[in-house]
């Protein structure tokens, strides 16, 4: 069949929140893009760095988040607001941020999702690449976490989380693409009250309330 073209969006779309970690307001621009470029972000405060693009290669960082970086320029908790791109199937994006914290908002994909929401999506001319999984790759990350890809139809995630606290134990949930958005957009971070008051002694957290995150005592919710 006709293979899908690539795709971004038809406008700007914008919005603005505080940083979990830094505590500090940042505001978020949402740029069109031309073919090829994919995601990437900007840093609009610090004038002429490289732009720093959504890939591996520019992780730095997986600790309470996702941070990617370019010489001086980072740009940290990204995960959120990349859901809510991969949801719409955007494939060339600028994001131009005016620090160095994606806003953490409600603590879920979702305003990130209903603010791309707010403008068109447009087709652009050149088709989408793939990744095309022949045979089962698998990782291992710290603490017991393990990862597995399979070729499938279409894109799926399904996965189990396991702690010891009375209100999440083990759990099991599985996700197609079809139905992403809907079922995992209002999905919020959560975090443990002990590891909290360490990580505010780090200088982490600073932007954390019980509205933008879920946040469990010893033996229930804050």
């Amino acid at each position: 069949g006709m293979s899908p073209k690539q795709q971004t969006i038809s406008k700007e779309a914008s919005l603005e929140g505080v940083g979990l970690h830094t505590g500090e307001i940042a505001h978020l621009r949402f740029l069109p893009a031309e073919s090829n470029r994919g995601i990437r972000f900007r840093r609009s405060d610090l004038n002429g760095w490289d732009e720093i693009p959504a890939h591996l290669d520019h992780v730095t960082s997986t600790d309470r988040g996702t941070s990617l970086s370019r010489g001086e320029a980072k740009v940290h908790t990204v995960e959120h607001l990349l859901a809510a791109v991969i949801a719409k199937n955007i494939d060339n994006l600028i994001i131009e941020v005016d620090g160095p914290e994606i806003p953490i908002l409600d603590g879920s994909f979702k305003p990130f999702f209903d603010a791309l929401n707010q403008v068109d999506i447009r087709q652009q001319e050149e088709p989408v690449r793939f990744v095309e999984i022949t045979t089962p790759v698998s990782a291992k990350g710290p603490a017991g976490a393990s990862y597995v890809a399979v070729a499938d139809e279409r894109f799926r995630v399904s996965a189990t989380i396991e702690f010891n606290h009375p209100l999440i134990r083990r759990q099991f949930a599985s996700f197609a693409t079809d139905h992403f958005a809907e079922q995992v957009a209002p999905a919020r971070r959560f975090g443990f009250m002990r590891e909290a008051e360490e990580l505010y002694k780090r200088g982490l957290v600073k932007g954390v309330t019980l509205t933008n995150g879920i946040v469990l005592n010893e033996t229930g919710l804050e």
